[in-house]
């Protein structure tokens, strides 16, 4: 849960900024972060608790 939490908000920090000013190693980060929040689901999925990230918003503060 909390990888997917850390990912999640690096997404939502990183899909703010204006791509055309982003640079390669925030493009990097992003994709990265996509694919943690991506693979976290389904450990999540497998364990039975994917209501842990779909239930209201992705990120809990």
């Amino acid at each position: 849960m909390a990888r997917y939490e850390v990912a999640a908000l690096r997404v939502e920090e990183l899909a703010g900024l204006d791509a055309r000013h982003m640079t390669g190693a925030q493009f990097d980060s992003l994709a990265l972060a996509q694919d943690t929040m991506a693979e976290s689901r389904q450990v999540l999925e497998q364990a039975g608790l994917l209501h842990l990230v779909d239930a209201g918003s992705a990120v809990t503060r």
